[in-house]
């Protein structure tokens, strides 16, 4: 799989273990659910999105490639301003990390991806209120987790001189969206903002509704 260019910058600047279900993951669900923003819900069911600076494009989010992943999903946040990027970038987070979560009931692929280590529970609304850390990575490194590729030396414990070869250690940005991808990231393919806003409303009983602005 070809080398994908690092676009970090125009993402920010323009565009677990086994675990049973827990009281307090619960409980801070249920309060959510009573304070968070709600957004209104129309005769027909549907809710009324949250309002962007700019109107949605009809720009869709592409799982055709690692690069089609990247690039789909900046071009969809470069309008908004950073507050707005930063509340969509938590739902998308949120919407794949779910549907990763029902499929499979598991939490994410990742060791400790999220405040709550509870595997068994997969609920929209907890998955956002852990999602801001990993939606930050996303628009600061342009991938969905943040196990960058580095270059580690071994080095002995008194002198500090290197031992071996150095090597690497994590992956690379192709193979972070893969893995994404892989995991969850396919069932958000092929959907506007408006419609992958409209599932996470629908999913949360439209709660977070007006975190846009």
């Amino acid at each position: 799989m070809g080398r994908i260019a690092h676009i970090s910058i125009a993402l920010i600047a323009a565009v677990s273990t086994a675990g049973c279900t827990t009281i307090m993951d619960e409980t801070t669900s249920a309060i959510t659910k009573t304070v968070a923003p709600r957004a209104d819900k129309l005769p027909d069911g549907n809710y009324v999105l949250p309002a962007f600076t700019a109107e949605d494009d009809g720009t869709v989010f592409s799982t055709s490639s690692p690069q089609a992943a990247q690039t789909s999903l900046a071009k969809m946040v470069a309008p908004m301003n950073a507050k707005e990027r930063l509340y969509f970038a938590r739902v998308f987070m949120a919407m794949g990390y779910y549907h990763g979560c029902k499929d499979r009931g598991q939490r994410h692929y990742q060791k400790n991806p999220f405040r709550s280590g509870n595997l068994g529970i997969c609920n929209m609304t907890t998955f956002y209120s852990d999602s801001q850390p990993r939606a930050k990575a996303l628009l600061e490194i342009g991938r969905p987790d943040s196990d960058v590729l580095r270059m580690m030396q071994k080095k002995r414990l008194v002198s500090g001189a290197p031992v071996g070869e150095p090597y690497q250690v994590g992956h690379g940005m192709a193979q972070s969206w893969s893995k994404w991808i892989a995991w969850s990231g396919h069932r958000l393919d092929g959907k506007t903002r408006s419609e992958l806003l409209q599932e996470f409303l629908q999913k949360t009983n439209g709660v977070y509704g007006k975190n846009a602005r």
